[in-house]
């Protein structure tokens, strides 16, 4: 099944420069591919501009002040690792998580304008996994969240965060916690490996229904078979971004 042409992508050449060690499985090569497949798919890319004041104000709606400062200055210094050892950088880190953030703000604003709506976001960085402080799970500005905030400023919601991945989407979930025009739902393949991922694995985490907006547990494992493909490779994504319903 071919895509429409009202399929967008967004996203930037600049989240090619996050160059992590090589052997690294979160590499730029996973997004050119990604790109490949969606172009031949006959979706249409959507140009985006990478204003670092934009991006910082979208940025401080997910994450604290200290967190983009503390990125720059580590990238200015060459590769290292960041805030944890899953978090290599290279000077190139800064201006992609930087692009990923912009492309995210643009897809919003080609949805609010309602010049698109469906717009894709591969990118990288990914975020789901990068809390408010500080950069973990390969992920270093949590860019659903930061996309969810500005479809909520544009008085577009409830929002619905659908988070797929093998690994727990937990920054995501704990940014929206208890919001009241946001839900996520989850989908994992491994053990969490934050709070309060373990409170929705062990059941503490209540179905409630708050104004209007459900969060719930979901079944909280599935097989490796269940994530993979007939020819075993790999269906899930980290990537997780707000759908407009």
């Amino acid at each position: 099944m071919r895509a429409t042409s009202s399929l967008l992508i967004a996203t930037h050449e600049e989240c090619a420069d996050h160059r992590p060690f090589p052997g690294h499985p979160e590499r730029p090569q996973r997004l050119q591919a990604a790109i490949k497949g969606a172009d031949g798919l006959g979706a249409r890319l959507l140009p985006v501009t990478v204003n670092e004041s934009d991006a910082l104000r979208a940025i401080l709606t997910a994450h604290d002040a200290t967190l983009p400062e503390r990125l720059r200055t580590a990238c200015a210094s060459g590769p290292q690792v960041f805030d944890s050892d899953d978090n290599p950088i290279s000077e190139g880190t800064y201006r992609a998580a930087l692009a990923a953030v912009a492309a995210s703000i643009a897809a919003v604003g080609e949805v609010d304008a309602r010049a698109a709506t469906r717009v894709w976001i591969p990118v990288r960085p990914p975020g789901h996994h990068a809390l408010r402080d500080r950069a973990m799970g390969f992920c270093f500005f949590n860019n659903a969240a930061i996309a969810t905030e500005d479809l909520l400023k544009r008085g577009i919601g409830p929002v619905a965060v659908v988070d797929f991945d093998v690994h727990h989407g937990n920054a995501t979930q704990q940014h929206f916690w208890n919001a009241t025009t946001c839900s996520t739902s989850p989908s994992t393949d491994t053990p969490s490996i934050r709070e309060p991922a373990r409170e929705m694995r062990s059941g503490r985490a209540p179905a409630v229904a708050l104004r209007g907006t459900t969060r719930w547990p979901l079944v909280p494992t599935m097989t490796r078979t269940a994530a993979q493909s007939p020819r075993g490779s790999r269906t899930s994504s980290r990537s997780s971004h707000p759908l407009r319903g």
